[in-house]
């Protein structure tokens, strides 16, 4: 028996999700930590009562302080790594609510994001995000995300263009942006 499994036979799920309903800062950023830390093993991932504890989540990442939000986004990005998981996050309308995190200062939080719609650009279900991923990145500035100093970022946000670039219905939106010709001369 894991430490997992024993902290999920006693209910600390449910005990996290009426935590985060609380008020109490220091008690909330401790269960998006522990249950950050559980989403990491997609062992635990059928156990977190995924549309509860997302529900809960999505609905607080705007009003999160920088801890609290880097830990909810990994508690995103541990989810986003199954496939049932990953298509219920797409049905929560995740991806709007990460291009606002994309946008934060922290560069650790921006990086996670980055990585959360990365996973989910693998899925088929993304495509029909792709198209404001393209707009909002493009308001964004697409040319300084992949281009940003923090190579990490820079390999996120190119692997989730490189997927859409996969699905013929995207590739002509995707090469037509005029961002990526300053990214093809960097690189060429």
């Amino acid at each position: 028996t894991t430490v997992h499994e024993i902290l999920l036979n006693c209910k600390i799920v449910q005990m996290c999700c009426l935590i985060l309903e609380g008020q109490s800062n220091c008690l909330i950023k401790a269960a998006l930590s522990c249950l950050a830390n559980l989403a990491s093993n997609c062992n635990n991932h059928s156990a977190l009562q995924v549309t509860v504890t997302s529900t809960i989540i999505l609905g607080m990442l705007d009003r999160l302080e920088e801890t609290p939000l880097h830990h909810a986004v990994l508690f995103l990005r541990g989810l986003s790594t199954s496939a049932v998981p990953r298509n219920l996050l797409l049905k929560f309308n995740i991806v709007d609510k990460l291009l606002s995190v994309v946008q934060v200062q922290n560069e650790n939080i921006r990086a996670e994001a980055l990585l959360v719609l990365c996973n989910l650009s693998s899925d088929d279900q993304f495509q029909d995000h792709l198209i404001e991923c393209l707009n909002r990145f493009q308001a964004y500035d697409l040319e300084s995300l992949l281009i940003e100093k923090r190579f990490s970022s820079k390999l996120f946000g190119a692997i989730m263009f490189g997927n859409g670039i996969t699905k013929a219905d995207f590739r002509d939106n995707i090469l037509n942006l005029d961002t990526l010709d300053h990214l093809i001369s960097e690189y060429h």
